[in-house]
Order: C-alpha cells, then sequence, then structure tokens
C-alpha cells in the first residue's frame, strides 16, 4: 500500500448530505437522487465512472441523507454534528425558505460553523445574482451554484464533485498535520543535538578557561614573586632586555635603581618571619604604587614625544619595580628625561619610607640604601648595569645607609649639588630671594612698549643670581615649580595693577607657565583666584605656553586653553619653531599671539633658510589672524630685516634685558613721554 493510498484509507468517506429546504417535496426529491435506493442508479453511475473515473458504486453506496427546513435549523444540526464529529461533506441550500433566514444568510452562517464543509445554494434564475451572493458571504471555493429547475444527473455531479473534495481537504489536512509532526520531531532533535553543543562547547570553553588559569599559575610561578607578586628577577631582565634594544635604537637613557633593606636580618630576629614578610609585602605595594604616580612618571616620561606621532607600539613609562629575593628589590626606569631623574625617584623613595609600617602588632620603621647606574654612561649590557647598580648601593651603605649613591663619583657629586640647588630652593620661597624682573615688548611700527613678560630670577644669598636654566629643571623634578608658579602668577598681576595705579600706561603682562602646572593644577581656577584676588583685568594678563605643552596634552590642552579664554586671558605660544611648529594646532586652538623662538632669530641674518622660515611663518600669522612677537632681538640689522617683513613686535637686548619693576617703570614713563623708533629706545645694558 502506498503512502497516498494509507492516507486515504485514513479518511472515512463522509456521505452525510444536508438538505435545507422550506418544502418538503424538495427533501423526497433529493433522497430519490441521493439516497441508497433510485431507480436511475445504472445511468448516474455510469456518469460518474465517466467524469470521475471511478468504478460504479453498489446499490448501498448511495448518500445519507438529514433534513433541515429552516436555516436556524440547519446550523443547530450543522454544530451538533461537528461537535460530534460527524460533520456533513455536503449542504444543499434553498435560496428561498420564507419566514427564516434566507438561503444567503445562511450560508454564510453556516461557513463560519463548518470550515471543511462544502454548500451548494438551490436558486431560481430571478434570485440573486453571483456577484450579490459572494457580497454576503465572501468569494470561496466552498460554494456552488445549482440553478432551479435542476437537473438529476447535475445534482448527482455536484454531490459526487463535493463529497470528493471534502475528502480530499481531510487527506491533505493529515498530510499538514504529518508534515507538522515531522518538522516538530525533526526541530526536537536538532534542539537536542544543539542542546548537546552547547554543552559541549561550555565544557569546551571551561576547560580552556582552567588551561588559561593553569597557564597563567604556571606563568606566576615563573615570572613573579610568590612572596610580593612582583616580577621576579626572570621577568625584570626580560623587561630590560626589551629596554636596552629600545634605547639603542632610539639613543635615549634609562636608570637602574638598586635597592637593599637596611638591617631587615635585625627586623627578621625581632618580629618574626611571619610580620616580616608583612613588612615586605606593605613595603613592595608601597613602592610600587610609588613609582606608577603621576608626579613620578613626569620624570622619565620624554616631553618631547608626540604619543600621536611614535611608531613604536612599546609604551614610555614601562617602568618596573623588582623582587630579587630577600630584602632587595630593583626599579626600572625608562627613558629617563636626564640622569637626575633617577636620583629624584631614589630621594623619594627615601622620604617615602620615613613613614613606619604596621605588620601584626608591630611597627617598624624601615630603611633602605639604594644604588643607581644610567644607561649608557655605567653601561650597556643588563649584567653590567645591574652589577654597577649593585656596587653603588654597597657604597651607599658604607656611606652611612638610608642614602642613595651613583655608580659614577663625578654623577655623585653632581647629584649633591642638584641636592644643594633644591634644598636652597624651597627656602627661596621662604625667604625672598626669588624676584621677578621684566622684559619689555615693543611694537615696530610705533616704538610703544605694548606689553611686558615676567621672568623669574633666583639671587642666592652666597651664589648671587643662579640660571634659570639651573633651577627650573629642578623646581620642575621637584614638583616646586607648582607653588613657584602660583607665587610667579600672583606677583606679576600685582605688579600690573600697581603700575596702573601709578599712572603708568595700560600694559598687559605675560606669564610663563610650565608644563608640570598645566597637567597637574587646575590652571583655570589658579589664574580665576589670582585675579580675583589682585584686581587685574583678564585680558591684560597673558599666558605663554610652549609648543611641547600643547602636543603632549593636546586634548587637555583643548579644554584648559578654551576655559582660559572664556575667562578672557589672552594666549601666546612661546618659542615657536623650536617643537612641531605645526599650522593643524595653530588652528585648532584659541591662540592669540605667537612668540618666534631667538635661535631663529639670532641665524635669520647668516642662513637664508632661517630667514624665509621667519617669513613663512609671519604671513601665516596674517591669514589665521594672530600677531607675532621675535624674541632674542639683539642688534639694530635684526630689527630692520623683522620691520621689513612686517613682524610685529619685538623683545630683546636690543630693547632692554629683563629689570626689576621700578626700572621698568621708568623704561615705561619715557616711552610714554617720547614714543620714538625701536632703534633710539634707551636700552638697558
Amino acid at each position: 500500500m502506498t503512502a497516498s493510498q494509507k492516507l486515504k484509507a485514513l479518511v472515512e468517506q463522509n456521505r452525510r448530505v444536508l438538505v435545507v429546504d422550506d418544502n418538503r417535496a424538495i427533501h423526497e426529491d433529493f433522497r430519490k437522487i441521493l439516497g441508497r435506493a433510485s431507480s436511475s442508479r445504472d445511468e448516474l453511475n455510469a456518469l460518474d465512472a465517466e467524469l470521475f473515473g471511478t468504478a460504479a458504486e453498489s446499490a448501498d453506496e448511495g448518500f445519507e441523507l438529514d433534513s433541515a427546513f429552516q436555516g436556524e435549523e440547519a446550523i443547530e444540526k450543522v454544530r451538533a454534528a461537528r461537535a460530534a464529529d460527524r460533520g456533513y461533506a455536503l449542504l444543499f441550500v434553498d435560496v428561498r425558505m420564507p419566514p427564516g433566514l434566507d438561503g444567503i444568510e445562511t450560508t454564510a452562517r453556516l461557513l463560519r460553523e463548518d470550515p471543511d464543509v462544502g454548500i451548494v445554494i438551490c436558486s431560481a434564475y430571478s434570485d440573486h445574482s453571483w456577484e450579490e451572493m459572494t457580497a454576503a458571504f465572501g468569494k470561496t471555493d466552498r460554494v456552488l451554484i445549482l440553478k432551479k429547475p435542476f437537473d438529476t444527473v447535475e445534482v448527482r455531479q455536484l454531490a459526487h464533485a463535493m463529497q470528493r473534495r471534502w475528502e480530499l481537504t481531510r487527506l491533505a489536512a493529515i498530510k499538514v498535520q504529518d508534515m507538522a509532526a515531522l518538522i516538530d520531531a525533526q526541530t526536537a532533535e536538532l534542539r537536542a543535538a544543539n542542546a548537546a553543543l552547547t554543552k559541549e562547547a561550555a565544557l569546551r570553553e571551561e576547560t580552556l578557561k582552567k588551561l588559561g588559569e593553569s597557564h597563567e599559575q604556571i606563568r606566576a610561578l615563573a615570572y613573579q614573586d610568590g612572596l610580593t607578586g612582583l616580577p621576579n628577577r626572570r621577568l625584570f631582565n626580560e623587561h630590560l632586555e626589551k629596554v636596552l634594544a629600545r634605547a639603542r635604537r632610539k639613543g635615549t637613557a634609562f636608570g637602574v635603581l638598586f635597592i637593599d633593606i637596611d638591617n631587615f636580618k635585625l627586623i627578621n630576629d625581632t618580629i618574626g618571619h611571619q610580620a616580616a614578610d608583612k613588612v615586605l609585602r606593605h613595603l613592595a605595594d608601597g613602592l610600587n604604587m610609588l613609582i606608577r604616580t603621576d608626579d613620578m612618571l613626569g620624570l622619565y616620561r620624554d616631553d618631547n614625544v608626540d604619543p600621536a606621532a611614535t611608531i613604536t607600539v612599546e609604551l614610555l613609562t614601562d617602568s618596573v619595580l623588582s623582587r630579587l629575593g630577600g630584602d632587595e628589590f630593583i626599579v626600572l626606569l625608562p627613558d629617563t628625561r636626564d640622569r637626575f631623574a633617577a636620583g629624584t625617584v631614589a630621594r623619594r623613595i627615601l622620604t617615602h619610607l620615613e613613614q613606619p609600617i604596621r605588620a601584626d602588632q608591630h611597627e617598624v620603621f624601615v630603611t633602605a640604601s639604594i644604588g643607581i647606574a644610567t644607561f649608557p654612561e655605567d653601561g650597556v649590557s643588563a649584567e653590567v648595569l645591574i652589577r654597577n647598580a649593585d656596587t653603588a648601593m654597597y657604597h651607599a651603605k658604607q656611606q652611612g645607609k638610608a642614602a642613595f649613591q651613583y655608580y659614577s663619583a663625578a654623577m655623585n657629586a653632581a647629584s649633591v649639588e642638584r641636592l644643594t640647588l633644591e634644598t636652597g630652593l624651597r627656602r627661596a620661597l621662604e625667604d625672598g630671594s626669588l624676584e621677578l624682573q621684566y622684559q619689555p615688548q615693543v611694537e615696530m611700527k610705533s616704538g610703544r612698549i605694548i606689553g611686558a613678560e615676567a621672568l623669574l630670577r633666583w639671587r642666592h644669598p652666597e651664589r648671587g643670581y643662579i640660571s634659570p636654566s639651573s633651577f627650573i629643571p629642578i623646581a620642575e623634578d621637584s614638583g616646586l615649580i607648582l607653588p613657584i608658579g602660583e607665587w610667579v602668577l600672583e606677583r606679576a598681576c600685582a605688579q600690573a595693577v600697581a603700575w596702573q595705579r601709578a599712572g603708568l600706561p595700560q600694559i598687559p603682562v605675560a606669564v610663563n607657565v610650565s608644563g608640570v602646572q598645566f597637567q597637574r593644577q587646575d590652571l583655570t581656577a589658579i589664574v580665576r583666584r589670582k585675579l580675583d584676588a589682585t584686581g587685574l583685568a583678564p585680558s591684560l594678563l597673558h599666558i605663554e605656553i610652549t609648543e611641547t605643552v600643547i602636543v603632549s596634552a593636546h586634548e587637555r590642552a583643548v579644554a584648559v586653553l578654551a576655559q582660559l579664554r572664556e575667562l578672557g586671558v589672552r594666549l601666546a605660544l612661546d618659542d615657536f619653531g623650536t617643537g612641531y611648529s605645526s599650522l593643524s594646532y595653530l588652528k585648532n586652538f584659541p591662540i592669540d599671539t605667537l612668540k618666534i623662538d631667538r635661535s631663529f632669530v639670532s641665524e635669520m641674518l647668516t642662513d637664508s633658510t632661517t630667514a624665509s622660515i621667519i617669513e613663512a611663518i609671519i604671513s601665516m600669522t596674517r591669514v589665521l589672524g594672530l600677531s607675532v612677537i621675535a624674541e632674542g632681538v639683539e642688534d639694530q640689522a635684526q630689527y630692520k630685516f623683522l620691520q621689513e617683513i612686517g613682524c610685529d613686535a619685538i623683545q630683546g637686548f636690543y630693547i632692554s634685558k629683563a629689570v626689576p619693576a621700578d626700572e621698568f617703570a621708568a623704561l615705561l614713563l619715557a616711552n610714554r613721554q617720547q614714543p620714538v623708533p625701536a632703534s633710539a629706545v634707551k636700552r638697558v645694558r
């Protein structure tokens, strides 16, 4: 038996027919035509065989007829038959059945009651048109029309056609159900397979996670110190080799600090091994945090490197603190700005160790001896650098412990000198030996003094004036530049107000801001406080910032400069030409004035390329709407050349060196009384 035959066998032959007509004679006619006894059955069977390809039915294969005489009765019978799972295959419905529902409304409701049944509407030619009927119950293939008076053969044909339709519809439904069951079964199998795969993937992920954890544990054992969690000697050496390779390639310097805890054996014997281990862990945590602070990173970051422009992906601040074993630690400071940076770090470590460490119930004071070796002066290999740093550490112990020593004797002497200057600079901020001097800025067209740049000077009580190039780097490395910078800002603002009150011309004062101030302080808030405290109009304060500061802190620079501009402060780009000299940041930053560096001015009369560069810079400022000041103008020839190419203003020894406030007031008064060309301005040498 084929699958189709099996499906057909599942469908019970439905020969149940309901005749809906108010005329009882019509019911008798249908019984004669479709019932189990019919005198014309042979002729009808032959027609069936010819039309439908079926064998002639036997005498007992007639239709099973049921009767309803009104529409409501038909609806109830169809509803009851379907509820008993014995629905009719076919309904013959008369159009006219007074006084109840007509055949059209009855058909519409019967179609809703039984979605499988077929209906033949018995209609006279004078009754409703097909369009009128479909308007009531919609277009459907379940409804046919039999026009009265009807032929018995036509009735039989319609009955067989509609009965066959009912069977085929049921067969299709069974196939759909079987297909749905098959799809459900296959879907369930797929879901089960997917669940199994998901479970397997989860197991694999868990296995990989455990494997990764195992690798991390193996790596920790191989590269980390078990007590402190710091990199061990092996990892330190690997990192040092990388820094060495980079330093050779880039020509940079770096430092190695060898740290040994003083008298740690005594600490161990006094408080016990467990407490001593806690001391080491506290010590490691503190040192690790110390060398990674922003304050410390500035000591060995290359401020002249634009991170966005570098082609290497290696970090410039990859400092490493490692425990070599016992009470010995070692620090790697890559890309130190100068050889003194390592000594500054060592001093801060010693200062940090002045605080006691608590372990269990004990309070322990720890000191250390530190040796410093720098690349390339003290060694060009990892082994030599570590050995020389170790040697310098023993030298520090011999000098009394709780100190640091460079490997080089000359460097030690220089470090002592630097420490002496730092100590003196701290006192200078308190004893009044710091002072401001002012250098005039002169407009070339009018010869008038249009501004004053405030320059910091240190008059040492024993050594006299110390060059700013000597003490400014110390102030930046030690952090003293922060309070000194605030002092300079307030003193310069106050002096500008004092000149105004003395009746002198109202001119702006320019103050230089260090990169350390710019990056580590809220410069806008400080400027606002100083302006409020002194009463100086914001437009009379000019803040000068170098190119390298803007480039190294690009995003922060955008925000800070915008805030200063909102205050009304004017902004000048100092030392232009010595850094990146990029047109892009001149366009992006709210700069008012550009200052050409003195190194360009000194060479412009002897080098045609330099002269062309200065001309290009001045032309560029015209396009951008900036004013330009040339620094370091020292003779009339330089002045005349700058005048010819359209420079706005100059400053330098040709006008005057930086002078104390009272001498600058005299210059300003004389200039007001008799504005003259810059070549005739009285020069203070």
